[in-house]
């Protein structure tokens, strides 16, 4: 029973990692569309903005999910570009996502 168990939480986790990781690759890939930033910096920022929404899920003040946000865009893809650029993006974004 206990390896049934572990197994369920370790499928939870797996999911919840291609989950954070789906997130990331997508908040990056507009930024890369449009060329507001290198493929690197986009993951970090989308990253570093996962992290930070998640510290400020437990501050009660609100200042900490005031504070993060995500620039505005210089331009708007098309949706195809950012679908394709979100799938070239995935493998570094999972590489991200095991740093959270």
């Amino acid at each position: 029973m206990t390896n049934g168990r572990n197994d369920a939480v370790q499928l939870q986790e797996e999911d919840d990692h291609e989950r954070d990781a789906l997130f990331i690759a997508k908040t990056a890939a507009p930024y890369v569309a449009s060329r507001d930033k290198t493929r690197p910096e986009a993951i970090k920022m989308a990253t570093d903005f996962l992290r930070e929404s998640r510290l400020a899920d437990g501050d009660l003040s609100g200042t900490l999910d005031v504070e993060n946000t995500l620039p505005k865009l210089s331009s708007q893809a098309p949706p195809g570009q950012i679908q394709r650029i979100t799938e070239e993006l995935m493998d570094a974004a999972r590489d991200a996502a095991d740093e959270l």
